[in-house]
């Protein structure tokens, strides 16, 4: 029995995760806004559910099956030590955006129902128009939620330093 990440419990999690994935990869100086909330040792609960999790995007995700130290993989680990089971499902393609993931999504899935969901389609969606990108990440979304309305969608932006700082 798969337990829904959509309990109190559940968005701590994922509240968790993003705070932790904010911190990496930054360098630049602090910003003025406001500070990044740092969680709680409450909200970091081990969980003793089964998680199906799938990673959507392309090169900068690739890897979430793998041993690499990219931040795909580091997530899986990180979830195995809050989840006593999680299946994974790596659906990224390097060279591409969200206009094919769109389109290749409920073939790639082929009944694998997933909880959570990353996609990164940050850098290589800079080759399409704005249009473009809102109307494939939106294609995106609704094909996975259409998989599982329940579904919690994490969409990573990756940043250097500089745009981390302003």
């Amino acid at each position: 029995m798969t337990t829904s990440l959509h309990s109190s419990a559940g968005f701590a999690l994922i509240a968790t995760l993003l705070v932790s994935m904010s911190a990496c990869g930054g360098g630049g100086s602090a910003s003025t806004a406001a500070p990044t909330p740092t969680p709680t040792q409450s909200s970091v609960i081990p969980y003793s559910a089964a998680i199906k999790v799938a990673f959507v995007g392309a090169s900068i995700t690739l890897g979430a099956t793998g041993t690499n130290p990219v931040w795909s993989a580091q997530t899986v680990g990180w979830l195995k030590q809050q989840y006593n089971s999680v299946e994974v499902q790596d659906f990224s393609l390097s060279y591409t955006t969200s206009q094919f993931a769109a389109y290749r999504m409920e073939e790639d899935l082929r009944g694998f129902v997933p909880d959570l969901v990353f996609v990164e389609y940050a850098v290589n969606d800079l080759l399409l128009d704005e249009n473009g990108r809102t109307r494939y990440t939106d294609a995106l979304f609704y094909k996975l939620r259409r998989a599982n309305p329940k579904v919690v969608i994490v969409y990573v932006a990756t940043a250097n330093a500089l745009e981390a700082a302003s």
